[in-house]
């Protein structure tokens, strides 16, 4: 990683500092996420389950999210990038659902 990181800045690229990288490094794995919604006046409980994979993408500055499941019936999902914003210092994630829907937060 040190000579990827000494390649990339000689190429001007701003970086993830490892510190903040390291922090993501805590994700890294397969999970697999279960449980219910919360029950309310117009809709039951309803059971989760969830596939989620966490991986490095090429070059260790963004982690990869894909994730699958199920809530209820309903199938959910999609595809998540994390990295850190160097300019704010914040961590931001780009989702897209499994239905083309776009979401973005800090």
């Amino acid at each position: 990683m040190a000579r990827e990181r000494e390649i990339t800045q000689a190429r001007g690229i701003d970086m993830t500092t490892e510190p903040q990288r390291e922090r993501l490094g805590v994700f890294i794995g397969r999970w697999i996420t279960e449980g219910e919604t919360a029950a309310g006046a117009d809709a039951p409980a309803m059971r989760i389950v969830a596939s989620d994979v966490y991986e490095w993408a090429p070059g260790g500055q963004f982690v990869l999210h894909p994730a699958y499941g199920r809530i209820g019936d309903m199938e959910v999902g999609g595809i998540e990038i994390i990295a850190c914003d160097p300019a704010t210092q914040q961590y931001r994630t780009h989702f897209s659902t499994v239905r083309g829907t776009p979401q973005q937060a800090r």
